[in-house]
């Protein structure tokens, strides 16, 4: 059997990655993957099927990843894919949201509201500031708990 795994290699040789460098790894590649099946649509040939063009959706990208990678990667992936959806914590953000390509192709953002019946103040409020904004991230008092996705940008 054939190993076909990723690894990491510099000029002495391979590597032992680190989790965040794996996700960097990985990611590049899929993203890469990506921007070779948008080239290839309508272009179908007796070896290769016709690319296709789908959103990339990633749950939390850079977690794991170094702050030093991250720039890098988001570039990558904003330029590979047609678009991109990432669901990602304030912490997260907070890690990339300077980065000018980005905030460039923005073309939505939401943030997820929690909704609790309970108005028990055990819950705790979490506040979140996004684009100038305090935005509650819990509400006490609803008539269900559920989550919410709340729109606070989105380009015109």
């Amino acid at each position: 059997l054939e190993d076909y795994s990723l690894s990491i290699s510099n000029t002495r040789g391979p590597m032992n990655p680190s989790t965040g460098e794996s996700l960097m790894v990985n990611l590049t590649f899929v993203s890469t993957l990506i921007s070779a099946a948008r080239r290839r649509i309508d272009n179908e040939s007796s070896i290769f099927a016709s690319g296709s063009v789908a959103p990339f959706v990633i749950d939390a990208p850079f977690g794991e990843m170094d702050t030093s990678y991250s720039g890098a990667v988001v570039e990558r992936l904003v330029t590979d894919a047609n678009q991109l959806i990432l669901l990602i914590s304030s912490s997260h953000w907070n890690a990339v949201k300077d980065q000018p390509l980005l905030n460039e192709r923005i073309g939505k953002e939401y943030v997820l509201i929690k909704n609790v019946v309970s108005g028990d103040e055990d819950q705790g409020a979490k506040t979140i500031e996004l684009r100038g904004q305090q935005i509650d991230q819990i509400k006490l008092g609803a008539n269900r708990n559920s989550t919410e996705p709340l729109e606070i940008f989105g380009a015109k």
